[in-house]
C-alpha cells in the first residue's frame, strides 16, 4: 500500500489499523490495492476520467493523484455500505455527488451508476483464481474439448501414422 487514500480504503475494508495487520493481511492488502489500481487504470478513459471530480478530464492516462481520487471513491462506497444496512445504488451515487467526488455529466446519472456498479463488483468480490479445468469435471469438458470415442467407425483412422504416413506413432 502506498498513499493515505489507499490506507484509508484498506482501513474502511478491514476495520484494522495498518500497524495491527499481520504479515499475511499486509500482503493481501498490497495485492488487493494493486488489483484495484490495475482495474482503475484499465477503466480510466471510459469511466473514471470523465466522472471523477478534481482531475483533468482531458488527460488520457491517470496520475498518482487521480488513482488516489479513485481510492477515495472506493472508500466512500465502503463507508456507505457499512453505514446503511440496505444501501441502494442510488444512495451510493447520491453520497458520491454530495461529497464532491463525482462530476455532473447527465440528468439521469447513468454514467455514475455504471461506475458505482462496476466498482462494487471490484470491491466486494475480488476474482478467485481458478483455472477452466478446475471448475469443470472431465465429463463436462469432454464434449467440448475431448470428444469421447464411442467406436472406431466414427473415426476413419486408428492412429496418427494412418493420417501422416511419414511419421511413426
Amino acid at each position: 500500500m502506498e498513499g493515505p487514500p489507499r490506507k484509508a480504503f484498506i482501513f474502511a475494508v478491514t476495520q484494522v489499523s495498518e500497524e495491527n495487520h499481520s504479515e499475511i493481511l499486509r500482503g493481501a492488502c498490497r495485492w488487493y490495492t494493486s488489483f484495484l489500481e490495475g482495474k482503475i487504470r484499465t477503466a480510466w478513459s471510459p469511466l473514471f476520467m470523465i466522472l471523477l471530480a478534481g482531475n483533468d478530464p482531458n488527460v488520457i492516462l491517470p496520475s498518482d493523484d487521480d488513482i488516489d481520487l479513485a481510492f477515495k471513491l472506493f472508500e466512500t462506497i465502503i463507508k456507505v455500505l457499512r453505514e446503511k444496512k440496505e444501501a441502494s445504488l442510488v444512495d451510493i451515487v447520491d453520497t458520491l455527488y454530495n461529497e464532491g467526488l463525482l462530476r455532473y455529466t447527465d440528468d439521469e446519472r447513468s454514467a455514475a451508476k455504471q461506475l458505482v456498479f462496476i466498482a462494487l463488483g471490484w470491491i466486494c468480490q475480488p476474482p478467485q483464481k481458478q483455472s477452466y479445468r478446475s471448475i469443470l469435471t472431465p465429463e463436462q469438458t469432454r464434449p467440448i474439448l475431448f470428444p469421447k470415442r464411442e467406436s472406431s467407425a466414427q473415426y476413419p483412422f486408428n492412429s496418427s501414422s494412418e493420417i501422416f504416413p511419414d511419421k511413426q506413432s
